[in-house]
């Protein structure tokens, strides 16, 4: 990214389609199993919140080194337990819950 010629919105659009498409391989590996194990409303939210969930940690995964490089900080930090943990996976349960919620009503 710091040597980068493109701009911030063209490297997000790229990680945003990588985030889509991962969630929607992962949607058609288990789509499946929850759909006979659980049903098709909890299969369709699975998906809804996989695909989701793929494209905001991608973005999440670009925009944080990103936002910590324009503070002055170093920007490896967003890659560590913070960007990772903290961020990605709650932004991921709180999409799932919404997803949830949508859904089921």
């Amino acid at each position: 990214m710091a040597d980068s010629q493109t701009s911030l919105w063209q490297l997000w659009r790229g990680e945003v389609y990588t985030g889509l498409v991962l969630g929607l391989v992962l949607s058609g590996l288990i789509f499946p199993l929850v759909w006979l194990t659980f049903g098709s409303k909890l299969a369709a939210v699975v998906v809804l919140a996989l695909v989701c969930a793929g494209a905001a940690a991608s973005s999440v995964g670009l925009l944080f080194p990103w936002v910590l490089s324009r503070w002055r900080f170093d920007p490896a930090y967003g890659s560590g337990p913070v960007a990772t943990i903290v961020l990605q996976d709650v932004l991921s349960l709180w999409i799932y819950l919404l997803a949830l919620r949508w859904l089921f009503g």
